[in-house]
Formats: C-alpha cells, sequence, structure tokens
C-alpha cells in the first residue's frame, strides 16, 4: 500500500489529504477496525474496492467518483479490491488514533439517536453512488458564467453538510454549459468562461475527477 501527502504541512496538523494506492488486486489483508477522527472521507479515483460498514447492511462496492464518510468510530473493513486501486482519503485531524475491534461483527447493528437516526459520534454515514447522480441527471444549483455565452456551471450537494451537523460540506460540481471551459485550451489569447463560487469555509479542497480546471482566488 502506497500513501502519497497531498497537503503541505497538513494544514498546520489540522488535516491530512493522502491519494492511497494498492498495487495489487485480491483480498486485502484488513480487519474490522475504527478510526477516532473527526471527519473523514473515502473518495474512489479508479479501480473498485469492496468494504463493509457497521450498521449499513451487506457489503458494497465503491467505483470510481464514488465516495463515503467514515463518521467517528464506526466500524468497518476493506475485503477485496482492483488492481492499482487509487483512493484520496481526507481526514480531520491529520494525526488519530486507529483501533482494532476484532470482536465486533459486521455489518452489525449501529448506535441510535432519539430521532431514530444511525449515529456515530453525532455523525450519520453518507454513501455517494456517481453512477446514480449521473442518471438522475445531476440537478443542484447553478452558477452562471460571466461570459453571456451560456455557460453554466452545476453544484449538487452531497447531504454530508447535514450529515456532520455543519463540520464539513462536500458538493461536485459538473459543466452544463457547452461554452464552458473546464480544460485546456479556452477562447482567444487562452481566455476561459468562468464559473464563480464564493464559499465561506475555513478551507476549501478542490479535486478534479476529470478534464481540467483553472483556479483563480484572490490573495
Amino acid at each position: 500500500m502506497l500513501y502519497r501527502d497531498l497537503l503541505p504541512d497538513r494544514a498546520g496538523g489540522s488535516l491530512i489529504v493522502s491519494l492511497i494506492r494498492i498495487e495489487e488486486g485480491g483480498e486485502v489483508p484488513d480487519w474490522v477496525h475504527y478510526h477516532r477522527v473527526r471527519f473523514q472521507l473515502i473518495y474512489i479515483v479508479c479501480g473498485w474496492v469492496e468494504v463493509v460498514y457497521e450498521g449499513q447492511g451487506a457489503p458494497f462496492v465503491l467505483r470510481p467518483g464514488d465516495f463515503v464518510t467514515q463518521p467517528p468510530t464506526i466500524r468497518h473493513r476493506v475485503l477485496r479490491c482492483s488492481r492499482g486501486l487509487e483512493v484520496l482519503e481526507v481526514s480531520a485531524p491529520a494525526e488519530h488514533a486507529t483501533l482494532a475491534d476484532h470482536d465486533h461483527a459486521l455489518p452489525g447493528g449501529r448506535a441510535v439517536a432519539a430521532g431514530g437516526e444511525g449515529l456515530f459520534g453525532g455523525q450519520r454515514f453518507v454513501r455517494h453512488v456517481a453512477a446514480e447522480e449521473r442518471e438522475a441527471g445531476g440537478g443542484g444549483e447553478e452558477a452562471r458564467g460571466d461570459s453571456g455565452a451560456g455557460a453554466s456551471f452545476s453544484w449538487l450537494e452531497s447531504g454530508v453538510g447535514e450529515a456532520t451537523a455543519g463540520l464539513a460540506r462536500v458538493r461536485i460540481g459538473r459543466r452544463t454549459g457547452a461554452s464552458l471551459a473546464c480544460g485546456g485550451g479556452g477562447g482567444e489569447g487562452g481566455r476561459q468562461d468562468e464559473a464563480m463560487d464564493v464559499h465561506d469555509e475555513a478551507m476549501t479542497i478542490l479535486f478534479v475527477a476529470r478534464g481540467g480546471a483553472t483556479v483563480e482566488a484572490p490573495g
């Protein structure tokens, strides 16, 4: 298993962003374990991986574009994966404990709050399936490009904000206007139509899954 740190200085220790690669496919020598984290997200870059999570039913496969959040203390295990699997892992804080729980049988039950929702450390598990999002046609709020040429960009809310009580937010962006250039080339003089996005979060991580993008920010 190969790890590559993507965030310089790990944001002072508050966050780690890693690209993880498993060269050989097949059974993964893993065991039931959990992490003492504030937030953790696993995004599939390429390949596939079969996993099982506490309280989430039978094992399932994650494919490119899929992601899950791993709430604090949720028991889970990696079962099998494809050759050359690559995943993006975002965890807060950067340094956190990983503990084995050999006595816990998965999928098992879940902690239940008064309202009946399954909670782990005060958060709900989220699973995003990219194929289902594409079949649904994206949706979400739309931010218009400023070129007046019909360019636009749509953002799909994933539900992570609600599931983490506002601790983190994950959105999926997609070009919806033919004139909005998201990679290489561009218009006259290399100028590209812009999809403006304004946020007030303490930190934003932008990951480009397909194509390319140029990002400009004040300061």
